[in-house]
């Protein structure tokens, strides 16, 4: 944030201006109800298979926020765009960040973009033009979003990305796992389950690959990553099947390809747990058993602890998904209050002891207690810190643990 108070104070003012009505007037600006300025407020769980980035819902940005916090006993507003609500980890994700503003006393708005990228620039822009504090952006692309966050830089108000990053040096710093080494993983754990001698660089099956949106950056991503673990290693052939992260879509791409290789498949990745679900769904129409098909994918969801309960998946990898956005608002307040000094700089290795994740109960437990985000290394990226936090690698052993956030926003939990 700038020094000049004079700025500072105009940004502020027309805060309160706007009053209780600031949520409404920001909807109008990104074009009224149902255009993409949907407020999501789902109570976490869901199934791994919600709506969908297109999902229609109500058209004005309401806001959630706690008593207290900003100078004089206003409020500091971060708002944030989302790439789309596909389901159930949206869900954890936001309320992660709904919960943690309302415990601190932020505004906090969530504004779904539904996967396009001019929604999310007008979103940023409408976000510019109503005196936000900092902006929290979950990018609908690596690139799309990078000239509202320039113009965003240019006034002053600093931005910040979540779960992926986005290609410009004006992001104040991106919160991620990197989806790319951690669906790497999953897939070293596929080629390991297909190793027909435990050792070397060779192996022996087929490999369903079911593949999310590769237009944005989350897809594609996670596309390479399980690619670097499987390219090069001979004896291994892959199918390809197009789900776009949907479970019905993957229910049928499974099913389609067993029956065109007669059952003939030895484990199947998907990019995410609504995938699996759809994998599973055709595995069990199909005849075949839990566990005779070895499955991983990049999800630690409500669904993914079902499909480990009933033995359909062995693998999954659990991204630290409700302490994205509390770090983000957390440094968001600090450039606030402090400036470019409070972060943390390339090469920084943080604990928590360097940082810690709190607040109040909420669906009837302390989401954060695991602080499962650290440690947490920062590198440089596009010109601007990453923090890039630690994850999870599921298996049959730690699945459950009650840190998990597929554990804490699950429908029995809620």
């Amino acid at each position: 944030m700038a020094d000049d108070s004079t700025s500072t104070v105009s940004r502020r003012t027309a805060l309160k201006a706007l009053g209780t009505s600031g949520a409404v007037a920001l909807a109008g600006c990104l074009g009224g109800g149902g255009s993409g300025s949907e407020q999501t407020d789902s109570g976490g769980g869901g199934n791994g298979s919600g709506g969908g980035a297109n999902s229609s819902g109500g058209g004005g940005g309401e806001s959630d926020s706690g008593g207290g916090g900003g100078s004089g006993g206003e409020q500091p507003n971060y708002p944030h765009t989302i790439w789309g609500m596909y389901g159930s980890w949206e869900d954890a994700y936001v309320q992660g960040g709904k919960f943690f503003a309302r415990d601190k006393g932020f505004e906090f708005e969530n504004y779904n973009s539904r996967g396009e990228g001019q929604e999310q620039i007008s979103q940023i822009q409408s976000f510019v033009q109503q005196g936000a504090d900092g902006i929290a952006v979950g990018p609908v692309s690596a690139t799309a979003p990078a000239s509202a966050i320039e113009n965003a830089a240019s006034q002053d108000i600093p931005v910040i990305s979540c779960n992926s990053d986005i290609e410009t040096p004006d992001l104040s710093m991106s919160i991620y796992i990197g989806n790319e080494p951690a669906t790497q993983a999953v897939g070293e754990a596929i080629v390991k389950q297909l190793r027909s001698d435990g050792s070397g660089n060779s192996a022996e099956g087929t490999v369903l690959d079911l593949q999310g949106d590769l237009a944005q950056s989350i897809g594609a991503s996670r596309e390479q990553g399980f690619r670097n673990a499987v390219n090069g290693v001979s004896g291994i052939e892959v199918l390809e099947a197009r789900a776009n992260f949907n479970q019905g879509p993957a229910q049928e791409g499974t099913f389609a390809q067993l029956q065109s290789t007669g059952g003939n498949i030895d484990a199947i990745f998907a990019a995410n747990g609504a995938m699996a679900a759809g994998a599973a769904e055709a595995l069990d129409r199909y005849g075949s058993q839990p566990g005779d098909v070895f499955m991983g994918c990049m999800d630690g969801s409500p669904t993914v602890i079902d499909l480990f309960d009933e033995g359909w998946l062995q693998r999954g990898y659990a991204q630290p998904t409700q302490y994205y956005l509390p770090i983000a608002l957390h440094y968001l307040d600090l450039l606030r209050t402090e400036g470019e000094g409070a972060l943390p700089s390339p090469g920084d290795e943080l604990t928590t002891d360097d940082l810690s994740i709190s607040g109040q109960q909420h669906l009837g437990t302390d989401i954060w207690s695991g602080q499962d985000w650290a440690p947490a290394t920062v590198r440089e990226k596009n010109g601007h810190p990453w923090f890039q936090t630690s994850g999870k690698l599921l298996n049959s052993d730690n699945y459950d643990q009650s840190s998990n956030w597929g554990v804490i926003f699950s429908q029995d939990a809620v």
